[in-house]
């Protein structure tokens, strides 16, 4: 913390560090030509040249990757290939250099053409398979001491500066979402990278902050297409850095009603000012939170229900007001609901319309027996 005083800490750059798109194709001879080229390419153990599409310098690699048997590859992006029913035919991959090159709108559609040719067919329906976000900060430097302000439910694992009190990178959780802070100016130093082209001349200590949402996440978000990933930018800052993790100042009373720090302001900040938002996000995690909440609640009234030997569910409802006063322990409804409703996000809080999904009346939504749903969808 001390590090940080009186240094003016400000944002250097923000934007989209990476973003990964699939779509399907109709498989024909264009296929059996690459595997064709791909075997070439195992024999002879390197690369083989496709030669050029739309400028780009296409090869073919001698290995396949994440259960796609084809792999074509670019200075600007990789494309993933696959006859398999079970995954899109297409997987790409656009590299954080040509985002920041030409904008990752134009990233999208350059790559789109360029597929296209490959599947000889327009790319449509684009779904985005994973958004990585980002923001760097000037004259931030994390310490061990922060590392007690890190409020999230998610693990933590934490890597120090040999023979310092600094913190080189801390990460939240894991695939789907994950929320790193590390010290950029360092790994560019050590590896390299343009990063300092967008830093103004800052040459001094840099910690960027970066967001990735997998493809799970980005569906529990609402988000299925490329489209609604760049509208919805802000929503999935915004949430990573407001539900999912944030640095407070340890005070006295529970976690939860620490303050943040100023740092970590200046990080939800730059969600608003930074990336667009569609409002969507709030919404559709609040339907979830819903629809868990009834599924719940079902299960727990049949399982009431069975103790009481009440098959009437309004019967078994008429009574639940004076069962629940056993277990209060002095407690108000009214008041515990009004404490929960303030954590909601201000976009529900302000304006909840969920009528359509309800059952509605003279209708008997279906129960469910465990509240937990497997989610089977792949990374891509």
């Amino acid at each position: 913390m001390a590090h940080n005083e009186g240094l003016g800490i400000r944002v250097l750059c923000a934007g989209v560090d990476s973003l990964y798109w699939s779509a399907r194709a109709s498989l024909g001879e264009w296929f059996t030509r690459l595997r064709g080229i791909r075997e070439r390419a195992s024999v002879a153990g390197e690369n083989v040249s496709c030669g050029m599409a739309h400028g780009f310098a296409l090869d073919v690699l001698p290995h396949g990757a994440f259960r796609f048997p084809v792999v074509m590859d670019c200075r600007e992006f990789r494309l993933h290939f696959t006859d398999s029913s079970r995954l899109p035919t297409m997987w790409v991959q656009l590299r954080s250099a040509f985002i920041h090159e030409i904008g990752v709108e134009r990233a999208v559609e350059e790559s789109a053409r360029v597929a296209g040719e490959v599947v000889e067919a327009d790319v449509v329906d684009l779904r985005a398979s994973r958004l990585d976000l980002y923001a760097d900060f000037a004259n931030w430097i994390l310490v061990q001491a922060d590392r007690a302000g890190l409020v999230t439910h998610a693990d933590l694992v934490a890597h120090f500066r040999a023979g310092t009190e600094e913190i080189q990178t801390v990460q939240a959780g894991k695939t789907p979402l994950l929320v790193r802070l590390y010290r950029k100016d360092i790994e560019v130093r050590q590896r390299g990278g343009f990063a300092p082209v967008f830093w103004g001349g800052w040459d001094g200590p840099v910690t960027r902050v970066e967001v990735q949402a997998g493809s799970q996440k980005l569906r529990a978000f609402g988000i299925r297409t490329v489209g609604d990933a760049l509208l919805s930018r802000g929503d999935v800052w915004r949430y990573a850095v407001s539900d999912f993790l944030e640095l407070r100042e340890p005070t006295a009373g529970a976690r939860e009603s620490w303050p943040a720090r100023d740092e970590w302001r200046a990080v939800q900040a730059t969600g608003k000012e930074a990336f667009p938002a569609s409002g969507l996000v709030p919404f559709v995690l609040a339907q979830g939170d819903r629809v868990r909440v009834l599924r719940a609640l079902a299960g727990y009234l049949s399982s009431l229900g069975a103790i009481e030997s009440e098959g009437d569910l309004r019967a078994l409802l008429r009574s639940l007001p004076s069962q629940l006063a056993e277990v209060a322990y002095g407690r108000v409804f009214s008041a515990e609901v009004e404490r929960k409703r303030r954590r909601l996000p201000r976009a529900i809080r302000a304006n909840v319309d969920f009528g359509a999904a309800s059952a509605g009346p003279g209708k008997e939504a279906p129960w469910a027996h465990d509240p937990s749903q497997p989610n089977t969808e792949t990374d891509v």
